[in-house]
């Protein structure tokens, strides 16, 4: 399931280098700091909350 789907049908999701290796536009993501903030731009456009953290209750 891709990251947009996963976030219109409201599925938790996890974002880090272990994860993926590239941002959504294809280019390699050089640290956790800019996938997450793809993340957080991915859920504002689908007018999401926010994220939670690990462990963290939502």
């Amino acid at each position: 399931m891709n990251r947009e789907t996963a976030v219109a049908l409201g599925v938790d999701t996890r974002v880090g280098l272990e994860d993926t290796l590239y941002l959504p536009d294809g280019s390699p993501a050089r640290g956790n700091a800019p996938l997450v903030r793809a993340a957080r731009g991915l859920l504002r456009r689908h007018g999401t909350g926010g994220a939670h953290g690990a462990g963290t209750p939502g």
